[in-house]
Order: structure tokens, then C-alpha cells, then sequence
């Protein structure tokens, strides 16, 4: 029979070592099969003060009862410690939608049990507490801080600066854009006009060719049916090639220009170029000699020319969802230093062991 405290072991396993009583700074039972995020912890804190109530058993209490009191917004009495229907509501999401609300109701209860008894050992006064309370606090109003940078307030001039990166910039404003799966056989990399030139490649590359034949039948008798596929049976090949590796490789290409008039940073021999924009997706090629080796390319997908600058609300929308982390840590730092100012706090980095003031040394 599964035991109503299984979701407290964790709790349980703290009372043990006398910091139990953080159950009362968080206010909340964790979900039994889910991890409470620094949000959830926030919305749970969010609901409380520090502790300030004059029961003794229970000083973070904020509302007091007495045993059957007929309260509407009474769901239990802990010792004189009022659970709330409000605590409840506010806990249920945290839980999976089928929980039962009694088991939810029953959890605030046990919490509050253990956290009394957690005081009554002294949990209250450990020493711990007190950084519990210190980090949580500070994760509370980091994560308030950090929630009002949202998609909608992110600044134009962000989204320009993201924008001047050449591979996000890319993503708007490109022509055909080629993404395959190559199986490669190869003998050398780096600067394909001094691979060309070295006789001990072009030797490798010869000795390759039966190999390549074979790997491109291997796969073709199986007939990936999407990059996942054709990158688990190249692996797998790999085990009677070793010289064999798949790898992921994605250009973009004009057709209507000559080879040599490409641009970007990701220009591909034009051997490769030439087989795959010949190519339709979910299609294998035979083997495709390069200066560099043999290439087996599938080819999964063609994203077609796409022309759109910053000035479009639709590329503005997507970078600003996708920049909202950088943005956070860099309003994290701005409100690390503003504090720092206006508390006229120094650090006296001159003071630290030279020797441990930039990590440890290499041994």
C-alpha cells in the first residue's frame, strides 16, 4: 500500500538532519512526481511574510485557530496553526491535474506537522535556516526581476544587435538553404586546394572507393526515411568502418550563380554542391568524390530563399523569443552592479590568494 507521506521523503530525510522547518519558508509540499521550479517556489513564497506569528510551535504561522472552529476559509488546525483553503488553491497547480484535492489538503497538513516538529527540535534556530531563507529570498526577487523581461519588452536595439550576428541574420535573409546527413569517408580537411594537392590523399581517397560503394548499398537497402534514421544506420556502419563517420551539413546555394560566385561562410566543394542541389528531399546519393574523401549525402530538406530584415514584425517576434535568456543574464548582471552602487559595496579582489583568486591551477 503506497503510504500518504511517500511525497515527504525528501522532508522527511531533512527532519533527520534538523532543517526540516524549511518547509515553512516555502509554504508549500513539492507535487509527488514533479520538481517545484524557482517560479512555483516564488508563487508559494509569494503567499507568506517571514516568520512573525506568536505561536511558539509554529512562529511562522500567519493566521491562528483554535481547534473546530467553523471558519469558511478554515480547512484544518495544526496546533493552534490555521491551513487556509487559499494555501490549497494555491498549491494545486504545482500538482499533476488527477491528484485527488484530499491528498493535497492531507500534504499541507503533514507539512505542517513535521515543520512544528522540526521546530521543536530546534530546526527552527538551526543554522542552516538562516541561508535557506538568505537564498531563497534572493531567488525570489531575481526571479521577479528577471520575469519582467519578457519577448514583448525586449528593446529594437537588441534585436538589431542579435541580428548583426552573420548566422542569426542568416536565418532571415538567405538564399536556398540545404540540410542533409553525410556519410564521409575522408582523408583529409582544412583547405580543399592543399588537399588536392598531396599525393598521400589522393592515394587514400583511391583506396576509399570500394568502401564508399559498400556503405552507400548498406544504406541505400535500408532507405532512411529522415535524418534520424540516416544518422543511425551510418553509425551503425561504422562498426565494420571505422573510418566511416556521419555528420550533419547544411548550406545555402544559389542555382542561378556559378559555384565560385557563392557567398557565405558555409560554402561546400563543388562536387558536394552539385550532387545535392540536384537532389530532391528524402533522396540518397552515390558516393561523391571530393579533395577531401567520399560523401554519401541524404538530403532531408530544402528551406526555400528567404529575404526579411529587422523592420519585419515577424522577425522581430522571433528574435525576441529567442533572445529572452542573454537578455535576462544581462538585466541579472545590470541588477547585481545597480545594487552594488546604491549599497556602496567594494570588492577587494587585490585582497584574494593569488593563487586561488582565478580558479585553481592546473595540477
Amino acid at each position: 500500500m503506497t503510504s500518504r507521506f511517500n511525497h515527504l521523503a525528501p522532508f522527511q530525510a531533512a527532519l533527520a538532519l534538523g532543517t526540516c522547518a524549511l518547509l515553512a519558508c516555502t509554504g508549500a509540499a513539492p507535487p509527488p512526481r514533479a520538481k517545484q521550479s524557482l517560479g512555483q517556489a516564488a508563487a508559494a513564497l509569494a503567499q507568506l511574510t517571514l516568520p512573525q506569528g506568536d505561536l511558539a510551535q509554529a512562529p511562522w504561522a500567519q493566521q491562528r485557530c483554535q481547534p473546530g472552529e467553523k471558519r469558511a476559509d478554515l480547512l484544518a488546525c495544526v496546533n493552534g496553526a490555521a491551513i487556509t483553503v487559499a494555501q490549497l488553491q494555491a498549491l494545486r497547480d504545482a500538482y499533476p491535474p488527477a491528484t485527488p484535492v484530499a491528498a493535497i489538503a492531507q500534504a499541507l497538513v503533514d507539512e505542517e506537522l513535521l515543520a512544528q516538529a522540526a521546530a521543536a527540535k530546534g530546526g527552527w534556530n538551526s543554522k542552516d535556516l538562516s541561508t535557506i531563507q538568505r537564498q531563497t529570498m534572493a531567488g525570489v526577487l531575481l526571479e521577479r526581476e528577471m520575469a519582467k523581461v519578457q519577448p514583448a519588452t525586449i528593446a529594437a536595439a537588441d534585436i538589431q544587435q542579435a541580428l548583426k550576428n552573420p548566422a542569426i541574420a542568416a536565418r532571415y535573409d538567405h538564399v536556398d538553404s540545404y540540410f542533409t546527413v553525410d556519410a564521409q569517408l575522408l582523408c583529409c580537411t582544412g583547405d580543399f586546394r592543399q588537399c588536392a594537392k598531396r599525393e598521400e590523399v589522393t592515394a587514400c581517397i583511391d583506396r576509399h572507393a570500394a568502401t564508399a560503394q559498400a556503405v552507400h548499398a548498406a544504406v541505400a537497402a535500408e532507405n532512411p526515411q529522415s535524418s534520424l534514421h540516416m544518422w543511425a544506420i551510418v553509425r551503425r556502419l561504422t562498426e565494420r568502418h571505422p573510418d566511416l563517420a556521419p555528420a550533419e551539413v547544411q548550406f545555402y546555394y544559389d542555382k542561378a550563380k556559378a559555384h565560385d560566385q557563392q557567398r557565405g561562410y558555409d560554402v561546400v566543394v563543388e562536387p558536394f554542391a552539385a550532387a545535392v542541389t540536384a537532389m530532391q528531399p528524402g533522396q540518397l546519393h552515390p558516393p561523391i568524390r571530393s579533395p577531401f574523401g567520399w560523401h554519401i549525402p541524404y538530403l532531408a530538406r530544402i528551406e526555400p530563399a528567404r529575404h526579411q530584415t529587422w523592420k519585419d514584425p515577424e522577425v522581430r517576434s522571433e528574435v525576441a523569443r529567442n533572445i529572452v535568456a542573454p537578455v535576462r543574464e544581462r538585466e541579472a548582471e545590470r541588477l547585481g552592479f545597480e545594487l552594488m552602487k546604491q549599497a556602496g559595496v567594494e570588492l577587494f579582489f587585490d585582497r584574494l590568494d593569488p593563487a586561488t583568486a582565478h580558479g585553481a591551477a592546473e595540477p
